[in-house]
Order: C-alpha cells, then structure tokens, then sequence
C-alpha cells in the first residue's frame, strides 16, 4: 500500500511540474503572494518583540518602573532621592528593590587629548538587583563603599567600550583606566544587552549624608502590585520628602508609575502595533489572492477533472492530486516567506533609526510567529487548492461532463466566492493605503514644520564637567565664558553661544510662571531656554522687538528675559511686552551641581521680542518661551552652539583645541550637527513608519490587482464560447470587453465602499498611533481613484484578449 500511494505521489509530482511549467504565471504569484504575507508578519512581529515585548535583560524587566512627578506645570520630574531619603524609600512594601545613579562624563585621562567616558555611578547593590552577571571577572560587592566613604576606585566596562578601546581583550582584567586623573581597575565586563544609562563605564555611587546630593531612581515592583497601589502609598512618603528637601520637588506634585518599556518605547509603540496590524492585513490579502487563484484555477481544469474522471480516476484520486500540488506550492511558498523573513528583519535593523528603542533591546527574527505565519498561509493554500477537486468530484460523471464541455461555471457559489474575496482584498488595500497615505502626510507635515531658525552649518558641542570641578560660582562662570570667547574668535566661526540646550526642538525645561500685577494661574506655565545674547544671531531667530542682552549683563546675571512671540501674543495680546516683569518660582539650584546666582527666581524685565521656534516637539503647537542669561542658573553640562562658514564638522578638531586651552583635561563629549539632532527628533522616526506603511499598502496593492487580473483573465477564458457565438452574430469588441469589465467594476466599486467606510470606522485608532487622520476626502478620493484605476487596467487586458480573438477559432476548439 506505501508503495503505491509513493508511486502515486512520484507520478502526481511530475504531473505537476508539467502543469506548473505551462502556467509559471500562476505558480509565482502563487508562491509570492504566501511569501510577501509571511515575511512581513514575521518581520514586523519580531520587530515589536524584540523593541516592546522584551527589550530589556534585567531581572523582572516587566516589572520596572520609573516614578514620575508632575507638578503644578505638567512637567515630567524624574525622582531625585538624597541617600538616606533612598534608603527609606528601597524599604517600602510594594517594591522588589530600586537602584540610584548619578550620571555623568568623566575624562579620560592620560592620552594626548581627554575622551569623554560616560560613567554610570550605580548603587553598590545595583547589580544584585538588574540580575545580570558579567561576561568577564566581576562586578562591585554591597560592601565596597559606605556612607562618606570614598567608594572603590573599581570600574566594571560596557561591552561596546570593551570591544572600541581594549579590541575584546579578555586580558583586560586588573588593568588601570584613568578617569579624571584617578586610577581605576577593571574588575569585570558586561554582556552586550547591559545598557543602563548607556554608560561606557559604571563605578560605585559615593553615598553621603549631604541632603543637598540627590540621585535619579528606579525601581521594581513586587509581583501583583499594580500602579494604582503603587502611587497612593508612594505619594505620602514623598510628601514626606518634600517637605524636608522642598527643593528637591516640584509643589503640589502627584506620584505616576508608569513601566519602563512604555517610557522609553513612548509613541513608536503605538505606531510599532498599527503597523502589525497593518502586516496581518497583508497576510489577509495574501492568503484571499492564493485563494482566488486556487478557486479560478479549480474552475479552469474542470475540463481535466472530467476527461480523468471518465478515464477511471476516482474522487480520492483527484483530491489526492489537488492536494499534492497545494502543499508543493505552499511549502516553497513558506520556504520563500522564510528567507523573505531573515532580509526583512536584517534591512529593517538596518534602517531603524537610532534612538528609537532602548539600547538593550536585540531584534531578530520571532520563531513563533513565523511559524504561526507559515501555518496559516500554508494552510489557506492548501484549503482552497483542494477545494475545487472536492467539490467538481462529487458531481456526478455526466454532469461534470456536460458542464465542461459547456465551459461555462459549474455554478454561482463559486462565484460568489471569487468576487466576495476580491472585494475583500480591495477593501483591506483601500484601509492600507489610507493608513500610508496618514503615515505619509504625518511625516511631510513634520519635515516642513517651520522652524523659525537655519540649522544649516550649526553644530552643537556638548560640555560636561568632571565631577568636583568648577565648583564655584565664579570659576563656573569663568570656565564657560573662556570657552565661548575662544571659539566665537576662531576663523572659519560666524557666530557662537552658550545655552543649556541645543537648538528648538531638542529638550525643554517648564517652569511655572508669575506674571507682575496678576494673579497666579493654577498651570500657567512657560518654556525656559538659559544661554548666551549671541544664541539668537547664531540660530538665525529674528528679533522681532527690543532688544537681547549684552556680554555685560550676562557676565553679571542681569535679571532680564527675552520672549517669543508667542508669549507676547498669549499674555500681552493688546499691549506692549516689553517692559512687562515676569517670574520664575522654581528657577533656583535644588541640588549641589547647581550654582545659582543671588536670587536667580527673582522678578525679570522682558527687553526683547523674538520670533516662534518649536519648542515641544516637531508636531506641538508652539507654546509660550522666555530666554534668560545662562550665568542665572548654571549647571555641570552645557551646550556650545555654533554656526560655521562651511561645513560644521570640519571645524571639530579647532573647537575641541580652544577647548582644551582653557582646561586641558576638559572632555568633549558629543558634537551633532543641527540636522542630525532634527532628524533623531522626529524626521527619522517619521520617516521610517511612513515608509514601511508604503511599502506594505503598495504590496498589498499588487497582490489586488493580480488577484483581479486572475479571476476575470480566468473567468473570460471559461466565457470564451459565448463571446465567440456573440461576436459571430455581430457583436462588436466594446461590447464584448462591456461585459468582461461590468463584473469587475461592481466587485471593485463594492470593495472601495467597505474599503473607505471601513478607513473612516479606523480613523481615530489610526490618527491616534501615526499622528495623523484618514478623515480626507481628498485623499480617500485619490486612493480610490488610484485602486480603481489600477484595478481597472487589470481587468481590461483580459478583457481585450477576448475582444480580439477570432470567433471562428473559437468555434472550432469547441
């Protein structure tokens, strides 16, 4: 019995080359139609879980958290805790551990120029609590530093600063690293996913007891507490804190709990999971075009089935022919979905831009899914390849006979199922390609957002200081005020500035405003800029009224402000800004590496009027600015911007110098060019989401039209009698291609209705993930008009081969 049914399946597969080779049309786009499905699920998928699903190494990964404050502004506060303030708060009921880190650039010292080392100083019992063990030797012990204690000069590597400045030495071990003049042994390394911080380096955190040094937190939940239960007990204890460090927290704060993937992921998860959706639409189309084709097929072959099924061959036999060519088709078809799956994950890493996920998340290729995927198109291929067989071999001998030699369709139900599928395949395109076309529109609307300023031939150079240097007012001021003399007076600069963030968009701090002779508004709040009067002519921002400051006040800390345009027009629509007071409460130092000048949240005087820049994201509206001199309020990390005669990175190396020849073991640690930190803004990300969005809806596109061109090429071919009778009692050719087109136009006008109807029922899930709406007349007018046309020339070269064929040929094969 084995030996027949072998010899059947070895006869079957040579008949079904034979078949194949005479329609490799059909056999491609077969096998395209499975692949394309298959590897864009399994792409995409593996994409969300490698970014959103476990992106994180750590112990509990689903379960950190990060503690936000919100103050009376809206502003997100990050959770700053002294030592001891730390330690009561690690103890709390609901938490599973926390870790405290102070961040910052150490230099690395002893080379001919300093490099900027990101350091990572983490609690002692960090490592405990993330779970992850080096790769090499080990890492800090809970007893390597106590409160005042100068912790151990030990450093444990990233894996990234092993492999650039050791080239993966596995000697690297007991080996000294300078850092800020200081001697540090390498004592462990870690794996590659172990980015917290993305730090180059992490050391032990030196704990004290000053209330004043503060450290950014994280933690863990236990197991079965939830957010809610989290915030209402968190919020009393650091309403606690608040009022022993006032400072330290923003008033009226309320405690959020969010997870640390939803954090970092923020909205590229939301578009991340319309874009799976959008991929599962594909596989859709994909599968209902195998199902076309297969049923067309079917319904070509009836002539086949019946001169086999008069020559003997049973019902068994037929369908276990079928079947057999079904699973050949779907196997290389999920075959080619596989290696279609390996590129797509491969060009899709490649194209990411970076910044977008977390630095620890790893993105290959999701076995379950891909063989979810293969299991579903492979079985839709094989159900409706049999599905033909099993219905024409259930006729009886003669009426199968008698309707393949009519060559007309056997019955309506088949037809029904073809043009249902086809609208199906519509539909789902017409949803695709509105979701693009928002996608598109999102990303075209965040590349042409008016800046307000040139970011051409800008480049920023960021300044940190080593921890315990410039720890005085003056030196601070001094060492900023060198730096910026120095590099406004080099040739080849036209203008140069400091300030505590780049350039607009790119970062903001909110403060609460005050405005002289009003009284104070619950949430009336305004976007804070520190810098330098030159900021201005180096951006290119017009000043618009007034005046900016001088070198002078800015030496001296005037309290003065200049405004954007739209502060004046929000809060002075009918009169004169300038002149008008304004003040900060919250603008004064809340931690150590804060030097403030005297009464730096004192009242200021508006001298100036300037024009709007962005200044909360590419796609918000712009919201009220002041800029204040940067000698008010000065931390350990400012920005230099700068604005060159020609190309920005050009002038690195002289930047750096004069740099250097204000402090030699000043690091520097990153320089972007205006453009580049634009495009990590938004532009990148934008643009990565438009584009696959187009890349699937086109896709999908194809496959519609192929899945239409099959069913009316397929179904003329079976009318072929009956139009050679017509054109023999004089029909003409418009009539003949009338009625080949009239079918397909109904099927396709039927899908475009649901297609847009169903475009607008997702109009507010698809706004809310790609920044976005649907709701276009014009555009759903255009993507209709398109998929029609497409649709239509589709159907019409069938058509117009049954026009041109001579009726008397026709005939006579009958």
């Amino acid at each position: 019995m084995l030996k027949a049914a072998w010899a059947n399946l070895t006869i079957d597969s040579r008949h079904i080359v034979r078949q194949l080779r005479m329609a490799p049309g059909f056999a491609a786009v077969s096998i395209l139609s499975l692949a394309l499905g298959i590897g864009a699920t399994a792409t995409v998928f593996s994409v969300i879980y490698g970014a959103l699903i476990t992106p994180y190494p750590y112990s509990g990964a689903d379960r950190m958290v990060q503690v936000r404050l919100y103050g009376q502004s809206d502003r997100r506060n990050f959770l700053l805790l002294s030592s001891r303030q730390f330690a009561d708060f690690k103890r709390m009921d609901v938490l599973d551990g926390a870790v405290a880190m102070d961040l910052w650039d150490m230099a690395s010292t002893g080379d001919a120029l300093p490099e900027a080392v990101r350091t990572a100083h983490l609690s002692v019992d960090a490592f405990a609590y993330f779970g992850v063990p080096p790769i090499i030797g080990h890492t800090f012990s809970i007893s390597a530093t106590h409160l005042d204690e100068d912790p151990e000069h030990v450093v444990v590597l990233s894996y990234p600063f092993w492999q650039r400045r050791y080239g993966g030495g596995r000697d690297v071990i007991g080996k000294l690293l300078q850092l800020d003049h200081q001697n540090y042994t390498i004592i462990g390394v870690l794996p590659p996913r172990f980015r917290w911080g993305d730090g180059d380096v992490y050391t032990p955190l030196a704990m004290t007891a000053d209330p004043n040094r503060i450290y950014i937190v994280d933690t863990r939940l236990k197991v079965g507490v939830n957010y809610q239960r989290a915030e209402a007990e968190m919020q009393p204890l650091l309403e606690q804190f608040a009022k022993e460090t006032p400072g330290h927290f923003p008033p009226g704060f309320r405690v959020h709990v969010a997870s640390l993937t939803g954090v970092v992921a923020g909205s590229s998860r939301g578009a991340l999971l319309l874009l799976f959706a959008a991929v599962g639409v594909l596989l859709a189309v994909g599968c209902a075009n195998v199902s076309i084709l297969f049923l067309a097929r079917g319904t070509r072959r009836l002539h086949e089935f019946a001169v086999r099924a008069a020559l003997g061959a049973g019902r068994k036999r037929l369908v276990g022919q079928m079947f057999t060519e079904s699973v050949l088709l779907a196997l290389v078809g999920g075959a080619t979905g596989v290696l279609f799956a390996i590129a797509g994950v491969k060009a899709v890493v490649d194209w990411l831009p970076k910044g977008t996920f977390p630095s620890e998340a790893v993105i290959h290729l999701n076995l379950p899914v891909l063989v979810f995927s293969t299991a579903v198109a492979v079985t839709t291929g094989i159900v409706f390849g049999i599905s033909p067989a099993l219905h024409f071999s259930a006729l009886q001998l003669n009426e199968l006979m008698r309707t393949a030699s009519h060559r007309t369709t056997v019955d309506s139900r088949s037809r029904r199922m073809r043009d249902l599928l086809v609208a199906s395949q519509v539909a789902l395109t017409i949803l695709l390609l509105a979701a693009a076309g928002s996608a598109m529109r999102s990303f075209v609307n965040v590349y042409h957002t008016k800046l307000g300023y040139d970011p051409h031939n800008v480049m920023t150079v960021s300044i940190s200081l080593p921890d315990g240097t410039y720890t005085t007012y003056e030196t601070r001021a001094a060492f900023y005020g060198g730096i910026h003399k120095r590099v406004a007076g080099l040739s080849g600069i036209k203008s140069a500035a400091v300030a505590l963030f780049p350039i607009p968009p790119v970062e903001d701090v909110r403060q609460t405003l005050e405005i002289m002779g009003r009284t104070p508004e619950k949430g009336q709040t305004v976007d804070v800029q520190e810098t330098t009067g030159e900021y201005f002519s180096t951006l290119e921002i017009p000043l618009l009224k007034g005046r900016v400051w001088s070198e002078d006040e800015n030496n001296r800390a005037a309290h003065i402000a200049v405004i954007n345009e739209e502060m004046a027009r929000r809060f002075w629509p009918n009169r004169d800004a300038i002149g008008q007071r304004l003040r900060l409460p919250e603008f004064k130092a809340f931690t150590s590496w804060i030097l403030g000048a005297k009464d730096s949240n004192g009242w200021l005087e508006i001298i100036g009027v300037v024009g709007n820049t962005p200044n909360r994201g590419l796609r918000e509206p712009i919201a009220p600015a002041a800029y204040l001199p940067y000698t008010l309020l000065m931390g350990d990390s400012m920005q230099l911007v700068v604005r060159t005669v020609s190309v920005p990175m050009a002038m690195v190396r002289a930047v750096r110098q004069q740099i250097h020849s204000v402090d030699p073991g000043q690091p520097v640690a990153k320089t972007q060019t205006a453009e580049d930190l634009l495009r990590a803004e938004g532009w990148a990300r934008e643009q990565f989401v438009a584009s696959l969005f187009l890349v699937f809806s086109m896709l999908a596109l194809a496959l519609a039209v192929t899945g239409l061109y099959s069913v009316v090429a397929y179904a003329t071919a079976l009318r072929s009698r009956e139009f050679g009778i017509r054109m023999a009692l004089g029909a003409n050719k418009a009539h003949v291609i009338g009625l080949v087109m009239s079918s397909a136009v109904k099927t396709v006008s039927a899908g475009i209705v649901v297609g847009v109807a169903l475009s607008i029922a997702c109009n507010g899930l698809i706004a809310h993930w790609v920044s976005g709406s649907v709701y276009d007349p014009v555009m759903l007018g255009i993507i209709a008009v398109l998929l029609f046309g497409a649709t239509g020339l589709a159907a019409f070269v069938p058509a117009r081969r049954a026009a041109s064929c001579d009726p008397m040929d026709v005939l006579r094969t009958e």
